[in-house]
């Protein structure tokens, strides 16, 4: 890894970390901790908290170093934004992805076996590591070695994903804690009315799934019950290692954005009967295109 490009891995590393939870707020960052996780100096640490810092994740209490902030949809949009920015290497990342999708690699593994098969550095390992780790496939061994997680790696298993999905996330609207988060649907929104504009032309793929992940739990979490949160939380890091494979079709994802606008308009006006619906047949047209030759992000 070059180290002029170390501490911006590092940062979309950690961005990864927050969004996901794995970082929660009020954690207390010291530059010692975070060096040892990625086997790296200080220095880059130091350079990576100011990154994120301008990125709003996390903030500097004098004398008593740097902590993760209270997540919004803005700053979870920003900490995906960051972590995509990082999505189009390390490539053996992508290596690790694909050997564990087509079963070429097995459930447990040793870190010098990584190192042999991938032909990386250990600083490269690490970052991959992390971010499998954020990205909910894979986990420490205790005591030693790591443990892929499972995951979706056939067509009808992304389609029985998609199945749960039409079951759950239309009734989040119907909980009855469900309470309607005005900044959270204001940041969703601006997103999506640029993607309308024609960012879905220009915005990296990473970012584009990310804005329709967020789009989806966000209004899962706002129903108030967590348990409905965890499992769409779940369920998309399930799916996530398939949709690297696939080629984004950005004129489907128009449509789709169009349709989440059209999801959060009735939400605003409190009427949440229409969203459950809308939000069903959402996923319903998303479940009808799993047979097709490109998927969006929806």
């Amino acid at each position: 890894m070059k180290q002029d490009a170390l501490p911006g891995r590092i940062a979309a590393e950690m961005a990864s970390l927050i969004a996901a939870g794995d970082m929660p707020a009020e954690s207390h960052l010291t530059a010692q901790s975070i060096a040892d996780r990625f086997s790296v100096s200080r220095s880059p640490v130091r350079a990576a908290f100011k990154m994120l810092e301008g990125q709003g994740l996390v903030r500097q209490n004098r004398n008593r170093g740097y902590f993760v902030k209270p997540l919004t949809a803005r700053t979870k949009s920003a900490a995906m934004k960051s972590a995509s920015s990082n999505r189009d290497g390390p490539r053996a990342y992508y290596a690790l992805a694909e050997d564990w999708v087509r079963d070429q690699i097995g459930d447990e593994v040793t870190e010098t076996l990584l190192l042999d098969r991938y032909r990386i550095s250990r600083s490269e390992l690490t970052a991959i590591l992390t971010r499998a780790v954020a990205e909910g496939w894979i986990e420490r061994k205790p005591g030693y070695g790591w443990r892929l997680l499972p995951v979706a790696k056939t067509a009808e298993a992304q389609a029985q994903l998609y199945r749960v999905r039409l079951l759950l996330e239309p009734a989040a609207f119907l909980e009855p804690t469900f309470r309607i988060d005005r900044p959270a649907l204001d940041g969703l929104r601006n997103d999506l009315e640029r993607i309308c504009d024609g960012a879905y032309l220009d915005w990296p793929e990473d970012r584009l799934h990310a804005i329709g992940v967020t789009f989806h739990e966000e209004l899962v979490r706002m129903g108030g019950n967590p348990f409905l949160h965890q499992a769409i939380q779940r369920v998309n890091r399930m799916r996530r290692l398939l949709e690297y494979r696939s080629m984004i079709d950005r004129h489907r994802i128009l449509a789709e954005t169009r349709e989440h606008l059209e999801i959060l308009a009735p939400v605003a006006a409190g009427d949440l009967v229409e969203a459950s619906f809308l939000m069903r047949r959402h996923v319903a047209r998303a479940l009808e295109r799993k047979s097709g030759p490109a998927t969006g992000t929806p």
